[in-house]
């Protein structure tokens, strides 16, 4: 392990200004007691971590990690710099706790940066997940302060290169998820919200908004990952208790964005005869997403179109263009905004923890043996890639298909 911290900061107003630096890992302060310190030794960068960035401030995802004091002026300002976080696996390097011992590899969510950070880690409500307790850290919702360890003999210096793959679909594909709950719970049985409790008030979601018996499903921005997951869980994966078997029985057609508005799009959807429309919006192109709305009301008058909001066009904004945006899609009476963390609180709560996350991990294994994760292609690099990396992600540069992973 080399003597440097390389810390990667980010201008919040102005994504595409970012820089790697470099500061001397002797400068640490002594672990406190009760606490570990965790390196990233594997982590992935996709457009995901764009919308963590573009959001961290409302979300409060800058105030994760902290830049370090000890940059030099202006990155060390955190006012205007930030470190983006990402997921993947990190490494226990020094231990203040039993719980933990140097070598243990965690499952979660880190600094994109090749540097040590410390954790109050207490003993969540699974086996081997632990919860992150750091007083910046309270305000982030669970599903980010959630670490799950390796068993204590798996060390990544051991790990096979089947191993290390497995481990780089996990982070790449965290997002599956969020495709898992929107198949199973949110557009089926039990029909929860899809921001769980969390959602506006007096926003209602129930069978009228989620039931997909009779309805035509259209995705947005269908080639990213959560996107290409929730096909997968859609085709192969309804609920067991729910009418709507299998999207596989259906007719199915794929167009463009210039052609999704199209006469011929919406008489084929016409000639389906649905009882709704219910739109998946990944994070459609530019005003794709309206543009299909109100089309569909003029084309189909008397059909329900509801929207499922999941993700935003990978592109960079300014802050005054995204609270714009935001506003525009709170405007849109029909539109209900997803968000992973709280719908899947709502289930931990109605199931319990243990009970919820086997079977998703049942569903895990499902969804890789249909082999959805092989579509996309992982770019490697190392702690020297990470700031064309950033770029490529700032500038649209990363394919749709593709995923960057780094081992630091």
């Amino acid at each position: 392990m080399s003597n440097q911290n390389l810390v990667h900061v980010i201008k919040k107003d102005e994504l595409n200004s970012h820089k790697a630096l470099s500061i001397p890992r002797d400068n640490e302060a002594p672990l406190k007691p009760g606490h570990v310190r965790i390196r990233p030794v594997l982590v992935c960068l996709t457009y995901n971590n764009l919308s963590y960035a573009r959001m961290g401030t409302i979300m409060k995802w800058w105030s994760t990690y902290p830049v370090p004091k000890n940059l030099p002026a202006p990155y060390n300002d955190d006012t205007q710099y930030g470190i983006v976080p990402c997921w993947g696996y990190g490494e226990v390097v020094e231990s203040q706790t039993e719980d933990f011992e140097p070598g243990r590899l965690i499952f979660g969510y880190w600094p994109f940066s090749d540097t040590t950070a410390d954790y109050k880690l207490e003993q969540g409500d699974a086996k081997g997940h632990w919860d992150e307790q750091s007083e910046q850290r309270k305000e982030l919702m669970h599903v980010y302060n959630r670490y799950v360890a390796k068993g204590t003999e798996v060390r990544m210096s051991k790990v096979s290169e089947k191993e290390v793959n497995e481990m780089a679909m996990e982070a790449v594909f965290f997002v599956w998820e969020c495709a898992y709950l929107l198949n199973q719970v949110v557009l089926g049985p039990p029909y929860v919200h899809p921001f769980g409790d969390k959602g506006p008030p007096g926003q209602v979601w129930s069978a009228e908004q989620g039931d997909l018996e009779g309805a035509v499903v259209v995705s947005l921005s269908s080639g990213g990952r959560t996107a290409r997951s929730f096909l997968c869980e859609l085709i192969n994966a309804r609920p067991e208790d729910d009418k709507v078997v299998a999207a596989a029985q259906y007719p199915a057609r794929a167009v463009s964005y210039d052609t999704a508005t199209k006469q011929e799009t919406l008489d084929w959807i016409a000639e389906l005869k649905p009882k709704k429309v219910v739109i998946c919006d990944f994070g459609g192109r530019g005003t794709s997403l309206t543009d299909l709305d109100e089309a569909l009301q003029r084309q189909l008058p008397g059909v329900r179109v509801v929207i499922v909001g999941i993700g935003a066009e990978a592109k960079v904004v300014s802050p005054q263009d995204l609270m714009k945006s935001m506003v525009k899609n709170m405007k849109m009476e029909n539109r209900y905004q997803m968000n992973t963390g709280p719908a899947r609180d709502v289930i931990l709560e109605r199931m319990g923890a243990q009970a919820y996350f086997d079977q998703r991990d049942r569903a895990w294994t499902d969804f890789v043996r249909r082999g959805t994760p092989q579509d996309v292609k992982l770019i490697w690099g190392g702690k020297d890639d990470l700031e064309s990396g950033w770029e490529a992600v700032s500038s649209g540069g990363l394919a749709s298909d593709a995923a960057f992973v780094y081992k630091l």
